[in-house]
């Protein structure tokens, strides 16, 4: 150090070695991210996913590249539901808690859709029409309701017929 009229001047190399010798300043940050990669059911990288990271502080929409990967950075911390659509797959969803200072990987398969859905046809229903004697009458008394009114509910449904041979119970 030299002094010229009450001033101290002072080497470039002294200021340089303080800063080195103080203490660092930590700075917290307050953002996280999640990355990951998507892959298909036989394990191939998809391209081209449409990713979307929603929470109730945030939503961002990436596209994976053409390795399968995705990135989202500066998340603000909150509990985030990653979303997967691609053309041919069917949709994948799962979660992630992002915090602060911290980085998720999440990994992801998409599997192959349906392309068409298989219409099923039920063989036709025939209906053969019940019969109730007064014997089954009286054994369906018990379920609740008089005997009048059991007869009353048969009589007002489709295809069943009163009378008949007794049952042979």
């Amino acid at each position: 150090m030299q002094r010229y009229d009450g001033m101290v001047k002072i080497s470039t190399a002294t200021v340089l070695a303080a800063l080195l010798a103080a203490p660092a300043v930590a700075q917290a940050g307050t953002t996280g991210g999640v990355c990951g990669d998507v892959v298909s059911d036989d394990g191939l990288p998809v391209a081209g996913v449409t990713v979307k990271a929603e929470s109730p502080s945030a939503e961002k929409t990436h596209a994976t590249d053409s390795r399968g990967i995705f990135c989202f950075m500066s998340l603000a911390p909150d509990h985030y539901f990653i979303l997967f659509n691609a053309e041919g797959f069917n949709s994948e969803a799962m979660h992630a808690d992002v915090h602060a200072d911290q980085n998720l990987w999440r990994h992801a398969t998409l599997y192959r859709g349906l392309k068409s859905l298989p219409i099923f046809h039920p063989p036709p229903i025939s209906m053969q029409p019940a019969s109730y004697n007064a014997f089954m009458i009286q054994k369906l008394a018990p379920l609740g309701g008089s005997l009048d009114t059991i007869r009353g509910a048969l009589e007002a449904t489709p295809g069943v017929q009163l009378g008949g041979s007794p049952a042979p119970f």
